[in-house]
């Protein structure tokens, strides 16, 4: 792949480097994602049921509490990441 130094290994491309270091490659961030999305869809829907706002204020100021809960996430771990603090805003 250009641009991010990941090379396969072998004409089978099972295997990946990045900088002569073989890439260890799992599903287990995949699996943990999966059950941290239901996670998060079950807190929204107990969030919602919970403040029982039924009008479009109610839900706007639920959905701006949110946003900037998951913006300032992912904000923070490019920061931890060494990524370009700029990234946030993809």
């Amino acid at each position: 792949m250009a641009g991010n130094n990941y090379t396969w290994q072998d004409d089978t491309k099972t295997e990946m480097n990045k900088n002569g270091v073989i890439i260890e490659q799992s599903m287990t961030p995949m699996i943990f994602n999966f059950f941290l999305i239901i996670l998060y869809a079950v807190l929204i829907n107990w969030l919602i049921n919970k403040t029982n706002e039924q009008n479009l204020k109610g839900g706007l100021s639920i959905g701006l509490f949110l946003g900037i809960i998951s913006a300032s996430g992912v904000f923070v771990g490019n920061m931890f990441a060494g990524n370009p603090i700029s990234l946030y805003l993809l």
